[in-house]
């Protein structure tokens, strides 16, 4: 996109918050970014311009800067989970939209989850990318940082302001590309200030939405790249695990930002996610349709194939070949009359075959 979209902008109480649409697709996109955003700086990455544009030719996609950050308004105050699920309503409000297809990505995440559960009604698709219910570890989550560890990485990021601070957590694959290097620091100064970062950061030590992830009843879909650097791979199978109508996509790579490796594919797995028949229909399907039997075999591959694995993993997990696997989804679809493997999973949950 040569031109940057207008930047227009929404009442949230006393609080102004900035937002843009481009596009003018029948289904509406709205994206739920974390601490870095900035409405104007986006658009001078030229792959993430790409990829917003390429979205932007199939679906009416929204971006917004939430409260105390990039052009809305600034916060002296804590922020809380809570009042982005506000800045979320407010700009659906301005849109006088009434359903949505929600992106949550990054520390987005977490709030994108609470609204889908709190706002059934209004969320008809969810997309995850690079995201986790829970940002501090604990006992019984013990893939995320300790307290000392973030607080060590929250004082690198103060420490470093200015530069192009985490890069290697968040872009590893792009530190030697200098002009991303300089917009990356831009982007960071232009989001947030350090006050305002360390003020974001503390409170989002303290989000734990899991008990929201069951009561999510929209189709989600969950992208998460298997070795990405900044936020670990497990927090993204455990939402598929606990998400009930979920599928897990796996990537390859070990960026964390979205655009910055393979865009293509993760653009292929949105289209075809948000294009393919509503959960409803789907499990209407399943239940008109009289399914034949799965065999036990089958059953293991659908299990697998519902957590995320692909044909690869599955093949090496069961200890058959690619092949093999591939005859046994080609089964599976014929069996529960799905098209492919997300309307197999839905079915079969419907019906009980698998939790």
């Amino acid at each position: 996109m040569n031109s940057i979209p207008e930047i227009q902008y929404a009442n949230a109480g006393d609080i102004l918050l900035a937002y843009q649409v481009l596009g003018q697709g029948e289904r509406t996109l709205l994206f739920v970014n974390g601490f870095v955003s900035h409405l104007e700086c986006i658009w001078e990455e030229p792959k993430l311009n790409w990829f917003l544009t390429e979205l932007a030719r199939h679906y009416r996609v929204v971006l917004f800067d939430k409260r105390g950050v990039g052009l809305s308004e600034r916060i002296s105050s804590e922020q809380q989970i809570e009042d982005t699920l506000e800045d979320i309503s407010t700009i659906l409000s301005a849109l006088s939209c009434d359903r949505v297809s929600l992106l949550g990505v990054s520390e987005g995440g977490p709030a994108t989850v609470l609204f889908a559960a709190t706002y059934p009604q209004k969320v008809d698709k969810l997309i995850l990318y690079g995201t986790m219910p829970k940002w501090s570890r604990s006992f019984d989550y013990p893939w995320a940082l300790s307290k000392n560890q973030y607080k060590l990485w929250l004082d690198q990021m103060i420490e470093q302001w200015g530069g192009p601070v985490s890069l290697d957590k968040f872009a590893p694959s792009q530190l030697d590309n200098s002009a991303f290097r300089h917009w990356w620091a831009r982007a960071l100064r232009m989001a947030t200030s350090p006050g305002s970062l360390r003020t974001t950061l503390d409170a989002m030590q303290d989000i734990d939405v899991r008990p929201a992830l069951s009561h999510v009843r929209a189709p989600t879909l969950i992208l998460h790249r298997k070795l990405d650097q900044a936020v670990p791979f497990e927090g993204g199978r455990l939402m598929a695990q606990q998400i009930a109508d979920s599928q897990l996509v796996a990537l390859d790579g070990i960026d964390h930002w979205w655009w910055t490796e393979n865009p293509e594919e993760i653009l292929q797995s949105v289209h075809h996610f948000l294009l393919q028949s509503d959960s409803s229909d789907v499990l209407e399907q399943g239940n008109s349709l009289k399914a034949e039997a799965l065999s036990k075999r089958e059953l293991d591959v659908l299990k697998l194939a519902k957590l995320g694995y692909t044909n690869q993993q599955i093949a090496e997990e069961l200890h058959l070949s690619t092949g093999t696997v591939k005859t046994y989804s080609s089964s599976i679809y014929g069996k529960l009359h799905a098209k492919n493997r997300t309307e197999a999973i839905a079915i079969a949950r419907k019906m009980g075959l698998i939790t």
